[in-house]
């Protein structure tokens, strides 16, 4: 699977499942970094604001260049999840 090492790390660090972040990631983009969709973009398909705001809550650098880099986006992913943030994903979520 792409990107494994990160799942894993990630997962692991906020204490989230790994299948979940795995699975909106196939869901959302096919695990593509770049992936865009209308104003969404990156492999779990951020808007800029969403990104923004949950990359300063994380206290990390909120430049929404970084939905495209699969690290920095499965990093915010599992945060987000970890802090009830899975409806932000009503159908991969599931």
């Amino acid at each position: 699977m792409p990107f494994d090492e990160h799942f894993t790390k990630y997962a692991a660090a906020f204490n989230v499942n790994k299948e979940t972040l795995v699975r909106i990631a196939r869901c959302e983009s096919g695990f593509r970094e770049a992936a865009t969709n209308g104003p969404y973009l990156g492999m779990f398909q951020y808007l800029d604001s969403t990104w923004s705001s949950t990359r300063t809550a994380m206290g990390e650098n909120p430049d929404p260049a970084l939905r495209a880099n699969a690290e920095e986006a499965i990093k915010t992913t599992a945060w987000k999840i970890a802090h009830g943030g899975i409806g932000a994903w009503p159908t991969c979520g599931r």
